[in-house]
Order: C-alpha cells, then sequence, then structure tokens
C-alpha cells in the first residue's frame, strides 16, 4: 500500500469533519458528573501542580467562534464550541510533490492544512490565510519563518486565492527543536512517525488526529475586527486584561502580529506575567522588542530588557513586582516612546482582590492609551466588567470575548518547556537537544570570603531571612539544584550576614538588595543559572548555564563587577532531575547488592504526603448542574 492510500484509508473521502464527534459526546454526557472550575474563578495559587509533568488526558481546548463558517466545511452555529486538530487537505501525486528540503503543495477552496513543526514558507502562487485573519500573497516574495516547542496551536493555512489553487513550498528549518522530544517526551515539536510521509523534514502536515491532542490556531473574526479597528485609531499603548485562561497572551500577540504585518514599524511588548511568560526567561519579566511577525513563538529572546522577579505569581513579592514593572516602563519612555513604537502589555491573570489593586498600580504606573478586556460578558454595563474596570486608567476601553479554553498542556508544564529551551540554548534561536544537562560536567565557580577574592560575592534568597547563624549549616538545602539569576553590580556598599564559619558564602537580605539596586543604576542582570552542588571544603559552586550567559558572568568577573546571585522558587525542570543514567543505575544497584553505589544527593523517590487523598483543598469548584 502506498504512503497516500494508507493516509486516505484512515481519513474521510468528503475533505471535512464534524467537531462534535462520539468521543466528545459522550465526555458532554459524563460532564454532570464531574467537578469544574467555575468560568473566570480566581484561583491565582497554582503551586498544586508542583511543576507536575502529567498530562491530564481530558484536558483539551476548545475555540470559541463567532463567526457562522466552518473552515473544515459545513456551518456553526455562533459561540459553539470546536476543535481543529487535522487538516481538511487529502494528499495525492498531484497536489503533494517531496524534494529534499522541501515540498510543493497545492490547496484548493476550501482547503486548509495545519503545520506542526519548524519550518519556512514562500507563497509561490495564488494566495492564504494564517489562523483565519493574516492574508498572505505571493507577490509579497516573502519566507516566513515558524518556530514552536509544542507549546502553543499550531498555525493553519487556509486557501484564500481568487484563482483555482495556492501554491506554497514548505522548507525544512533545523534549529534544535526538533529534538525536544528526546527530553520532554511528553510534548514536543518533533514529527511523528505518521506513516513516514514527513520523516525527512522538519515539519508535517497533520493529516490525522495526533496522539497529543495538538490543535490549530483559529483566530475569530471578532478579534480580526478589533485588531483593525484599535490598528486604525490613535493607539500609543494597549493594555491586555482579563480573568486566567481568557486568551490574554494569544491576543496581545497576534495583535502584535497584526500590527508588524499592516503597520511596518517595530512594536514593544511588556510581558508582565511571570507564571506563563513567551517572552520572558523563566522567573523574568521582560520588555522586548518585535520587528517581524513570528506566528508560533519568538524564540530569539535576544533584542529586550529583562528583569529576574524570581517568582511565577505576582503575590509572591508584590512590592517587587512593582518596582520591576515600573523599571521596564521607565526603559520604554526612554527608549521607544520618542520612535512611536506601539507598547503592548500582556498581564497576569489575577484580577481579583489584592489582584485587582495591583492591577490599578500597574495601569497607574503606565496609563495606557488604550485598554483590552477579554471578558466572556460582552457589555461594558455588567456588573462584572465594572467591577474589573473600576479604578483602572486608560483613554479608551474595548471589550472583546475571550478564547476560553481548557489548555492541554497545565502551567507547569509549559514553565517546564521554557526551563528546558533557556539552559539547551546554544546561540540566537538554536537549542541542543542531543543530550541532558548532567551528560557533561558542571563549571566551576569560585564564591568570595572576603573582598580580596574574585567569585560570587554574595547571595540573596528573596523572601527568606536567616534567624540564626547556626541556619547556615542548612545553606545546602537552599542552595542545591536551583535555579539563580544573576546581577552584576559596581556598588561597594555590601554588608552580608555574618556566618560562623568561613567555609559558607556570604548571603544578604531582601533590603540590601534593593538598596544595591537603587543606588547602583548600572546594576545589570546577566540571566539564570542551575547550581547543581556546591563544594564548602574548597569554597565553589557546580554550575550549568547556557553560553552566552557563561560569557556575560565571565566578562563582568573580569572586569571587577561584584556578582551577585539572587532566587526566589527557582526549581529545575524535572527531566532534568530524573535523569534516565541515574535512574537505571538505582535499578541496576538493586538487583547487585555487591556493586558500589555513588550517593546522589538531590534525587528523592519518596512520595509527597496526602491528605485524604488529594494534594490541596481547591478553591471554586462546583458541579456543572449547579451552575
Amino acid at each position: 500500500m502506498s504512503a497516500y492510500a494508507a493516509l486516505k484509508s484512515g481519513l474521510s473521502l468528503t475533505g471535512s469533519q464534524n467537531p462534535s464527534n462520539d468521543k466528545s459526546m459522550v465526555n458532554d454526557e459524563l460532564d454532570d458528573t464531574i467537578l469544574q472550575y467555575t468560568k473566570d474563578s480566581d484561583d491565582e495559587d497554582d503551586n498544586e501542580e508542583e511543576d507536575s509533568d502529567e498530562i491530564t488526558n481530558e484536558a483539551q481546548t476548545r475555540l470559541y467562534k463567532d463567526d457562522t463558517t466552518n473552515p473544515q466545511g459545513g456551518p456553526l452555529n455562533s459561540n459553539t464550541h470546536n476543535i481543529i486538530s487535522q487538516s481538511n487537505f487529502i494528499p495525492n501525486n498531484t497536489n503533494l510533490n517531496f524534494f529534499d528540503d522541501h515540498i510543493l503543495l497545492k490547496l484548493h477552496n476550501p482547503e486548509f492544512i495545519i503545520i506542526k513543526g519548524q519550518f519556512k514558507m514562500e507563497i509561490i502562487e495564488g494566495e492564504v490565510q494564517l489562523n483565519n485573519c493574516y492574508n498572505m500573497a505571493s507577490d509579497s516574495k516573502k519566507i516566513y519563518s515558524f518556530k514552536s516547542s509544542g507549546a502553543q496551536a499550531l498555525p493553519i493555512v487556509s486557501h484564500a486565492s481568487a484563482d483555482n489553487i495556492a501554491v506554497l513550498k514548505l522548507i525544512n528549518l533545523k534549529n534544535g527543536l526538533e529534538n525536544l522530544h528526546k527530553i520532554y517526551s511528553q510534548r514536543s515539536s518533533a514529527v511523528s512517525d505518521q506513516d513516514n510521509l514527513f520523516r525527512n523534514y522538519t515539519f508535517e502536515i497533520v493529516i490525522k488526529e495526533s496522539e497529543d491532542e495538538s490543535c490549530g490556531l483559529y483566530i475569530p473574526d471578532t478579534w480580526s475586527k478589533m485588531f483593525k479597528s484599535i490598528a486604525n485609531s490613535p493607539l500609543n499603548s494597549l493594555m491586555v486584561i482579563g480573568h486566567k485562561n481568557t486568551g490574554k497572551s494569544t491576543f496581545s500577540k497576534c495583535f502584535m502580529d497584526y500590527l508588524l504585518l499592516h503597520r511596518k514599524r517595530p512594536v514593544v511588548l511588556m510581558d508582565l506575567d511571570p507564571g506563563q511568560s513567551e517572552y520572558s526567561s523563566p522567573y523574568c519579566m521582560s520588555l522586548s522588542i518585535h520587528y517581524e511577525a513570528s506566528f508560533c513563538e519568538d524564540l530569539s529572546k535576544d533584542d529586550k530588557t529583562e528583569l529576574y522577579y524570581g517568582f511565577t505569581s505576582p503575590m509572591e513579592s508584590p512590592s517587587r513586582f512593582l518596582n520591576i514593572v515600573q523599571r521596564l516602563f521607565d526603559t520604554y519612555s526612554s527608549t521607544y516612546l520618542h520612535k512611536g513604537y506601539v507598547l503592548i502589555i500582556n498581564t497576569p491573570g489575577w484580577i481579583k482582590g489584592y489582584g485587582k489593586e495591583l492591577l490599578v498600580k500597574i495601569s497607574n504606573i503606565i496609563n495606557p492609551s488604550d485598554l483590552c478586556l477579554l471578558s466572556h460578558k460582552l457589555s461594558l454595563d455588567a456588573e462584572e466588567n465594572q467591577t474589573t474596570l473600576n479604578g483602572l486608567s486608560y483613554s479608551n476601553v474595548h471589550l472583546v470575548s475571550g478564547i476560553f479554553s481548557n489548555q492541554e498542556l497545565s502551567a507547569s508544564q509549559i514553565r517546564c518547556i521554557n526551563k528546558l529551551l533557556y539552559f539547551h540554548k546554544i546561540s540566537n534561536n538554536c537549542f541542543d537537544f542531543s543530550r541532558y544537562m548532567l551528560d557533561v560536567p558542571p563549571l566551576k565557580l569560585s564564591y568570595c570570603i572576603n573582598n580580596s577574592e574574585v567569585g560570587i560575592n554574595a547571595l540573596c534568597v528573596l523572601n527568606y531571612k536567616l534567624k540564626s547563624t547556626q541556619e547556615f549549616a542548612l545553606l545546602r538545602l537552599l542552595l542545591e539544584t536551583m535555579i539563580w539569576g544573576i546581577y552584576a553590580t559596581s556598588s561597594k556598599t555590601f554588608t552580608p550576614t555574618k556566618n560562623t564559619s568561613s567555609k559558607y558564602p556570604n548571603l544578604i537580605n531582601m533590603e540590601t538588595l534593593k538598596r544595591i539596586s537603587n543606588d547602583d543604576q548600572e546594576s545589570q542582570f546577566l540571566g539564570l543559572l542551575a547550581i547543581h552542588s556546591i563544594n564548602f571544603k574548597e569554597q565553589y559552586f557546580n554550575i550549568y548555564a547556557p553560553p552566552d550567559v557563561i560569557s556575560k558572568l565571565q566578562t563582568h568577573l573580569n572586569s571587577n563587577y561584584k556578582i551577585i546571585l539572587v532566587r526566589g522558587e527557582g526549581n529545575l525542570p524535572a527531566p532534568e532531575i530524573m535523569y534516565p543514567n541515574f535512574l537505571q543505575h538505582i535499578d541496576n544497584s538493586k538487583t547487585n547488592t555487591t556493586k558500589q553505589v555513588n550517593r546522589i544527593p538531590y534525587l528523592s523517590f519518596k512520595a509527597k504526603p496526602k491528605v485524604g487523598g488529594i494534594w490541596k483543598v481547591r478553591r471554586n469548584i462546583i458541579r456543572k448542574n449547579q451552575r
């Protein structure tokens, strides 16, 4: 059987599919018997996930569409649930041709394709529409790049030409992400063995539904109209607000791409959501400048101002959070405002209680010209919307329906992928996922005991204060297998906590760190490193860090800067800790008692204690028939 025949055997020959399949009907019947979250519940405490990498099988992304056209063929009622999880394109010998590093593909009306992986796209003939929003024509002669870690929805390319066909050229794009599945097997952008049809490429067309339940990004018409309306107004800055999982990050990114395509001027994005950030390093907040639309993910993450926050929620350190917001906005005001670059602000989803107070303070700092509220109540007079908008600073307000979804990946899984991307980055847009961090020896980085030494001058653990000098003996627990932010400063006003032994590194408290930052306006954030272990006897850390961070650290050490390591939460990604070679080594030791086993101090296989069979009591949960 040929590859085409094998594919067609598992497909509907009509070229269209019904979103309401049998599986979803079964789920609907069971829906009344399961516990669910109330929409827009303010359960800000995400710590119950504990960076777990387990995927909930029931989690499915559902896109709310406000139009009445189903891109898969057939009408849709307004505001119905729909998942676009596979293409309606059926390959044959005339519409799909394979070459060494690219393929040529012909789309007829109303065909569309969902593409997974990394690729470059050139439109050879006709016109296509991306994600139901962006029109791209062959006369532009432009090659578009698509890079994705697999944590986001996949691009949908549909026929939009007045001609009979649209011809696409999809080209291989090798950047290392195709090997992500070797370390993080639960989710990746790697190409599957889909009948081996795309085995020689860094991408694949999703012909059949994949096991990871990938879905395409379909931008509602209401969003597209809102993009056009806001873009045609005298826009200076736009702050996007709304509850969690309403699509704030998606709206911010899609609107930024719209501006880049239509205004053709750089756009500045302020990322204030440290929990599920796409444009900031883990535990950081950033101000990034963008020159071209990225459509999927912007993995370069280099041209930006970034500051280390240390936590995934503003509630952990509100004053530090607001201080960083102010510093990022000051950078925008001094560097980009006079150039007329539009500022887009993506905010956290905690907008009730004290979260609302923080949102008010953010709006007072930025004072945006436009405010976009994502809500399921499409009336500004609605009590919920009035409560949200009360006290905020803005000139114009826009109300738009959110894309409410149960995410395929949990917040902790997204954070895990972002950490892997950070520590496996070897150069701009290039990653090495052919090995684990622990496959190579760590670097040694000395720490200082007195002012005459070169190395790490002090450590600061956020939201933690030593109660006595005896707690220095517990320092190993605070240091090892943790992610730390690196700051370089020229300040001389160090007042570290006195320790009882010369073997421990110096510690400073949060007040000292804040004073140093205020006194030294040239203080720089260099990046993140992971402390693998500490050698108290010879006074050095074993560390891992990306090459560019190591280079910046070495430069500042040679320039006599003082180096401070700062951490808040800082857990390492689970795939790196649960190193397969260690697990195999331990299993072998159980069958061979005579073999000496080296001690692995940072691995624990002890189960977490449970209360009543659950990890934590959850708030705001009700049964569907109680709503």
